[in-house]
């Protein structure tokens, strides 16, 4: 004959039985709390997002960029004159570039994009317009692919900033 089984709980954990662990179900205004955490979370997601959105493709755009002015030299980027100067300087700057980009990637890579660093990389950026401009002031309008490029470099840091303040007011 068989030796009776001990009773055991419904499911036992380190706190106890399954009944130790229940609750009750929220009232409407927990629930209405739990709902509202949850939209600002899931707000404060898509701003983690937009936030390492812009980071991404500012960092795999300059890392393109570099290996092209790397590989192609003055050749790469319309409007360059195709001299031994342009070229080497162009061809140096490739890897610097791409590095940049490369910060931007790691700006990027923690759970919560460090907004500081995002911030140091977009003033950077910002400079290097201003340099343009100052191309402009004392000499003149390069091609016109430079328009492009200064609007990215002025606007840059503008989405940068603006996608941090939303992230701290969603806080």
């Amino acid at each position: 004959m068989r030796e009776p089984r001990p009773s055991t709980p419904l499911r036992s954990s380190a706190s106890g039985t399954f009944l130790d662990s229940w609750r009750p179900p929220p009232t409407p205004l927990q629930s209405v709390d739990i709902q509202s955490d949850h939209l600002r979370r899931s707000c404060q997601d898509h701003l983690m997002s937009t936030l390492r959105t812009v980071g991404r493709l500012t960092g795999w755009a300059c890392i393109a960029i570099g290996g092209i002015q790397l590989v192609g030299g003055a050749r790469g980027e319309p409007g360059m004159t195709d001299d031994a100067t342009v070229d080497s300087h162009v061809r140096f700057m490739g890897p610097v570039f791409a590095g940049y980009g490369v910060a931007w990637l790691d700006a990027v890579a923690d759970d919560e994009p460090d907004l500081d660093r995002m911030r140091l990389l977009a003033g950077l950026m910002a400079l290097g317009g201003i340099g343009r401009l100052a191309t402009r002031a004392t000499l003149s309008r390069p091609h016109r692919f430079h328009d492009l490029l200064l609007a990215v470099e002025l606007a840059a840091p503008v989405v940068t900033e603006v996608a941090g303040h939303r992230e701290r007011r969603g806080r």
